[in-house]
C-alpha cells in the first residue's frame, strides 16, 4: 500500500472517465441527424414535389435556428468544412477511441 496507485491503473480510469463524459454527449449530438435523416425517409412515401421542397428546407431551418439561438452568426468563415470531409462526427470518433482505450488498457493492467 505504500507504493501508491499504478501507472496502468490511472490510465485505466482516465480513459473510462473520458468515455463516459464524451459518449453521451456524441449520441446526443448525433441524435439531431439521425432525425433530419428520419424526416426524408418519411417523406420519400408521400409526393415527389412535397420531398424535393421539404428536402431542400432542412438545411434553412437547421441555419436559422441557429443564428436565433445565436450558434452561428451569417458571417461566420466555414474553416471547418475541410475537416468535416473526412469524419463528420469528431465527437464520436474521439468517444470510441477513449472506450477502446479503455478496454484495451484494462487488459493491459490486468495481465
Amino acid at each position: 500500500m505504500s507504493k501508491g496507485m499504478s501507472h496502468f491503473v490511472l490510465v485505466v480510469y482516465s480513459n473510462a472517465l473520458a468515455s463516459l463524459i464524451l459518449l453521451p454527449a456524441a449520441f446526443f449530438f448525433t441524435r439531431i441527424t439521425f432525425m433530419q435523416n428520419y424526416v426524408i425517409i418519411v417523406v420519400r412515401y408521400n409526393s415527389p414535389t412535397l420531398a424535393s421542397a421539404l428536402a431542400n428546407l432542412i438545411p434553412t431551418f437547421t441555419f436559422l435556428l441557429g443564428v436565433i439561438f445565436r450558434f452561428v452568426s451569417a458571417t461566420m468563415p466555414f474553416v471547418f468544412a475541410a475537416v468535416l470531409k473526412g469524419y463528420p462526427s469528431e465527437i464520436m470518433l474521439v468517444s470510441f477511441y477513449c472506450l477502446f482505450g479503455t478496454i484495451q488498457s484494462a487488459l493491459v493492467t490486468l495481465l
